[in-house]
């Protein structure tokens, strides 16, 4: 019989727990966890409930709420049989991704159904639910992923067979391996992390861990609380001099006391702390640094009014409602940024690739130059350099103030950075 999980509706827990090893306890877990967090008058949201066990146990455990509601999603419709709606509790046919209904959540469930959600899709459901939940609620989920390394992931994999030997013929085990190739899009452990935070998850902690089946809490926090949780958090109101500051000096863009080839490296992929920001404050970090190699006569006019209106654009909650034209390059900007953040390089990944020593004068480019344009740091300037001079470009004459001293460089402006 060909796999799908529609074969094992009317005892799919059975199954899941064949094959999984340490699944009952894992679900024991979350059972209890759900506790801390359901709270009266919010919704419970279990994505991919299959039979509902979970939920109805998490209902069952949750007499502290009795005005909590209950939710169960599923897209297989033989679960349906298995389903009983009762006066706060219902289960619904859906597709998640389209669902409306992901609003005012204490606690959002889902065991091992991200990685059957399209890549291009899950970065936006991860958000959607982020956005669903109230401030304290929680993400409880576990997924199957790709070690970190691959000797690793072959060696984990092999056991696991093992494991699945004890219940399934090889045949069983061959089938299903073919069906799932089309259904199952793993990822690693990292980049789901750098997703959660970056989107707005605070506290992320593994909870469960059995061969590559991992399980996670990740909290939703109150802005004023992301503190308790990573204690380099700025607190400073948004778009204040204060907030520029302690942001930037959270970020640390590059570590300029080093003379090394890891001087180009963002000192925030070495200690994490990129992830202390979310994806428009990275920008707007990346838009009001400064360069740290501008003094005295050395003022680029161009950059001078590139940070101004940037700060402008910060201070009005990332927005010029009035101006069109404006409001998209900085929506553009902010496009291309994350393009290469999430990209497979990254910022970080192409720097190993540039050879630690290259010619010098390579068509005029020296070898500084040569390793910064290759790396995603380099990539990120071109498109500050081209938002700066478009701004200059095309608002030039937004700010009539006096002129400073000292007065700006006047001279062609090429990578100030």
């Amino acid at each position: 019989m060909e796999f799908s999980f529609s074969n094992y509706a009317e005892n799919f827990d059975d199954h899941i727990g064949n094959s999984i090893r340490g699944y009952d306890d894992l679900r024991s877990d979350v059972i209890s966890l759900s506790k801390y967090f359901v709270e009266n008058d919010t919704t419970i949201l279990d994505i991919g409930c299959s039979q509902g066990t979970i939920l109805r146990q998490i209902r069952e455990n949750s007499d502290h709420a009795p005005k909590a509601s209950y939710v169960g999603i599923d897209v297989e419709e033989a679960f349906q049989e298995q389903w009983t709606d009762e006066d706060n509790l219902k289960f619904l046919i859906e597709d998640v991704r389209k669902w409306d209904g992901m609003e005012n959540l204490s606690l959002v469930v889902s065991m091992f159904t991200m990685q059957f959600i399209p890549e291009r899709d899950r970065l936006d459901l991860l958000k959607k639910i982020y956005d669903g939940l109230v401030d304290g609620g929680a993400f409880i989920f576990a997924e199957k992923v790709f070690s970190n390394n691959p000797k690793v992931d072959d060696m984990v994999s092999a056991l696991y067979y093992d494991f699945k030997k004890e219940h399934f013929t090889e045949k069983e085990i061959l089938d299903k391996e073919e069906k799932l190739r089309c259904l199952a899009k793993l990822t690693n452990e990292d980049l789901l992390l750098k997703q959660l935070r970056s989107i707005g998850f605070r506290g992320v902690q593994q909870i469960w861990r059995n061969f590559n089946f991992v399980g996670f809490v990740a909290l939703k926090l109150p802005r004023e609380q992301w503190g308790e949780v990573e204690s380099d958090y700025t607190k400073a109101p948004k778009g204040s001099d204060e907030h520029t500051s302690q942001s930037l000096d959270n970020l640390k863009f590059i570590d300029r006391g080093e003379k090394s080839r890891e001087r180009l490296i963002p000192y925030s992929k070495k200690t994490n702390r990129w992830e202390n920001l979310l994806p428009d404050e990275v920008v707007e970090s990346i838009l009001l640094e400064s360069n740290g190699q501008l003094s005295g006569h050395e003022i680029h006019e161009v950059e001078m009014h590139g940070r101004k209106i940037s700060k402008e654009w910060s201070g009005n909650d990332r927005k010029f409602p009035s101006e069109p034209d404006l409001q998209k390059l900085f929506d553009d900007f902010i496009e291309e940024i994350n393009a290469i953040r999430w990209s497979d390089q990254g910022y970080l990944g192409d720097i190993d690739h540039i050879p630690n020593t290259l010619p010098q004068n390579t068509s005029g480019i020296t070898s500084k130059e040569l390793k910064n344009a290759l790396t995603g740091e380099g990539r990120v300037r071109v498109h500050r350099d081209a938002l700066f001079q478009n701004l200059w470009d095309n608002y030039g004459d937004r700010y009539k103030e006096p002129e400073p001293d000292p007065l700006p460089v006047k001279k062609p402006w090429w990578k100030f950075w």
